[in-house]
């Protein structure tokens, strides 16, 4: 989860703090956002890190990419589905 909340705080930074970034953020420390983030493969967890760090530096290229490839596996796709049910999207 660490990287996780890495992650937001870069986009958080980038954002100023977008109302969707609070809704995602109280997800992900919900059970269930928990639950789904503890269902996530080291693979996609490493990606996830990847792109917080990218983020981090302000390499929005890097983020991005380690983003694209998170979304083209199937347990990206649905991470991404579920989170844009979150946000009302």
């Amino acid at each position: 989860m660490q990287d996780f909340n890495e992650l937001l705080a870069a986009f958080r930074a980038q954002s100023g703090g977008a109302p969707q970034l609070s809704a995602l953020e109280q997800f992900m420390h919900s059970p269930q956002g928990q639950g789904m983030a503890q269902g996530l493969s080291q693979e996609t967890t490493a990606r996830i890190a990847q792109a917080a760090q990218a983020a981090g530096q302000g390499d929005r290229e890097g983020a991005q990419a380690a983003v694209a490839a998170i979304l083209r596996t199937p347990e990206g796709a649905a991470l991404a589905a579920q989170i844009r049910n979150l946000l009302g999207k």
